[in-house]
């Protein structure tokens, strides 16, 4: 099947990139029977594909690969995307994995580009998991104002009680901006450890 996976690679992902529902239907059927020969091809066709619709299919089509696509995802965020590629990852990573991945790619809060760690604190907050809550609240101490802010608001929106104290401690520390989410953000969580 790897010979013929090879081979056909091509043809199976231009049709999953075709209109015409019929051929993409017929993509999805042949490639699903080649499981593993498509890892890296569909992995590759994430990191190029700007349609997020299109991404979507193929995390969809990986996931039913589980053990190798893992193994490929957390090998292709750790050596390294450019902010293209890392943002087509990160948007559709909640469909790609769960939290036992997340332990092993850490280092994606560090991200160069704030742009980028703005995108892995949404993925974050769509995770919902005890991980990546602590993920989010190292968050708090990155370099750009806007990716505080924004892990501020998230983590309000979370009502994440454990938060509090951390929150409570940059309120001196912060400008008043960020002042201002702080309190709203205490205000949502609405637990009594909010309340300095």
């Amino acid at each position: 099947l790897g010979i013929i996976a090879n081979s056909v690679c091509e043809i199976l992902l231009a049709d999953l990139r075709s209109t015409n529902i019929d051929r993409q239907k017929y993509a999805v059927t042949l490639v699903a029977l080649f499981r593993d020969s498509f890892t890296a091809p569909l992995l590759n066709f994430i990191r190029q594909e700007d349609d997020l619709r299109l991404r979507k299919l193929a995390a969809s089509l990986l996931k039913g690969i589980a053990g190798p696509a893992k193994e490929q995802v957390e090998k292709i965020i750790n050596t390294g995307l450019n902010t293209g590629e890392f943002g087509r990852i990160i948007e559709i990573l909640p469909d790609l994995t769960d939290d036992s991945l997340l332990d092993k790619i850490t280092n994606i809060i560090r991200y160069p580009d704030p742009s980028q760690r703005k995108k892995v604190a949404l993925f974050l907050r769509q995770l919902n998991t005890d991980l990546a809550k602590g993920l989010l609240l190292q968050m708090l101490d990155d370099p750009d104002e806007t990716i505080r802010q924004e892990v501020i608001q998230l983590l309000g929106e979370m009502q994440y009680a454990p938060a509090a104290k951390k929150l409570i401690e940059l309120i001196n520390k912060e400008n008043i901006v960020l002042q201002g989410y702080l309190c709203l953000a205490l205000g949502n969580i609405g637990d009594y450890a909010a309340v300095p």
